[in-house]
């Protein structure tokens, strides 16, 4: 048994040699190079020199993979992998992929499993698997490498759990809180303790989080972000989540505590940005915005405040201008595309607003398609009413939650009957002309 190892060993050992020398032969074209203190001809082909590994590998398989073999653990690694390579190359990807699982779950030591490893299996649409594999990483992976492992950890758990595996999503839930309990309240954990709590029923205490605990962990996580533990994203996300449970009072309370912190974070002067601007506190939203500028700006800084003031139908000369100057990448971009289209709804020019507005990127609440309509409606011409009637009508379906939906299907009501029965009516068409609710529509804006 012994001189088998020792066989392995020895193979593994010449067929490293002999890829290590093709994959430098193509720099050793003018040099001689002494191995095993024999002269080597440089100029060997890498064909040559993979022809002479086939046999090497193929003997190492053989004793590796043998049941009875006491081969190390790295040896076996190589051998599967070799197997997987070969079952891919011979259009066989799903074996290829069990060979790698099984090695990876069974001997991840020795094959040195990595985060992309677990990644793979994601894609190759094995997530309990890779749900697997993340267990074992988070539990060896330390410092800068733990958290990307605990991002895709819960992110594969919260699929499985939405998708009704209640056992996996109890298992979970103790995970997380055995995370929280060692480690702090870190994001991902903390996230998916509030997915659980999304998903709970009335009599399912064990996923709901009481108040109590939802502040403290929310607030917990941000002062980690606020240390600089973890990045903006995870950041907003509790945020968001603290906005939507507790209301803007709380949140804006959190953001202020966090600006103390992070006093040079643009991104969360446009959050709050934004939240005082939903509440009606549009001026001075703005009025922030533009105070932030004398002493730091960036063009998507610029975006944001012609954005909220064309929103907000507030004065945008000194915006304007700035948007003008700004590069075309900038400018062409969706949010680029979105601050000139209500700029030039602004500046009534209402053609070029509907030709920016419609066409650009939607938004999360589908205000774009709330100032197209505006914009169409605004132009006066032959086909604005039906364009700005489709666009109303695509609002109210696509965003029925959306506050800036909220007359959208009214203004679609009025606005398409009318406009189709003009065609064999100029009775019909003069009325649609002069509708009054029409110019109210228009007037919420303009």
């Amino acid at each position: 048994m012994l001189s088998m190892v020792l066989r392995c060993k020895t193979l593994y050992l010449k067929m490293v040699m002999l890829q290590t020398l093709s994959e430098h032969s193509h720099q050793l074209k003018q040099r001689r190079l002494i191995l095993w203190l024999q002269p080597i001809d440089s100029g060997l082909k890498s064909l040559e020199l993979h022809s002479q590994t086939k046999p090497l590998r193929a003997e190492l398989r053989a004793l590796a993979l043998r049941p009875d073999a006491l081969v190390p653990g790295r040896l076996l690694a190589h051998a599967m992998r070799e197997l997987a390579v070969e079952a891919a190359a011979r259009g066989q990807p799903e074996v290829a992929t069990q060979i790698l699982a099984d090695l990876w779950l069974k001997n991840g030591d020795a094959a040195g499993v990595r985060l992309a490893d677990a990644r793979s299996l994601l894609d190759a649409g094995r997530p309990r698997e890779a749900l697997a594999l993340l267990d074992t990483l988070r539990n060896s992976a330390t410092g800068d490498q733990l958290l990307p492992v605990l991002q895709l950890y819960f992110y594969v758990a919260n699929q499985l759990s939405a998708a009704g595996d209640s056992i996996l999503a109890a298992a979970m839930r103790a995970t997380a809180r055995s995370i929280i309990a060692a480690q702090g309240p870190v994001g991902p954990a903390v996230h998916y303790l509030f997915e659980e709590h999304a998903r709970a029923r009335e009599s399912d205490s064990e996923r709901k989080l009481p108040d109590v605990r939802a502040r403290a962990l929310l607030a917990g996580h941000l002062a980690r972000c606020a240390d600089g533990l973890e990045g903006m994203a995870p950041m907003v996300r509790s945020l968001e989540l603290l906005l939507s449970r507790f209301g803007s009072g709380e949140a804006l309370i959190e953001v202020e505590k966090l600006q103390r912190a992070m006093p040079h974070s643009l991104a969360l002067w446009r959050w709050r940005a934004d939240r005082l601007a939903e509440e009606g506190r549009g001026k001075d939203a703005l009025f922030e915005l533009r105070r932030l500028a004398i002493y730091a700006d960036t063009p998507q800084m610029v975006l944001a405040r012609c954005i909220l003031a064309g929103e907000q139908r507030l004065p945008a000369e000194t915006e304007m201008a700035q948007l003008a100057s700004l590069p075309p990448e900038v400018a062409e971009s969706p949010d680029g595309r979105y601050a000139r289209g209500l700029l030039a709804l602004r500046a009534g020019n209402y053609r070029e607003s509907y030709e920016l507005l419609a066409n650009a990127p939607a938004r999360p609440d589908g205000a774009h398609l709330y100032f197209a309509g505006m914009a169409a409606l605004s132009a006066r011409d032959a086909e604005s009413r039906e364009r700005a009637g489709n666009l109303f009508q695509r609002l109210s379906e696509s965003y029925p939650s959306s506050s800036v939906a909220r007359y959208a299907g009214s203004f679609a009501i009025q606005l398409l009957p009318r406009c189709s029965r003009a065609s064999s009516s100029p009775q019909n068409g003069a009325s649609c002309r002069s509708a009054s609710s029409l110019d109210w529509v228009r007037s919420r804006f303009t």
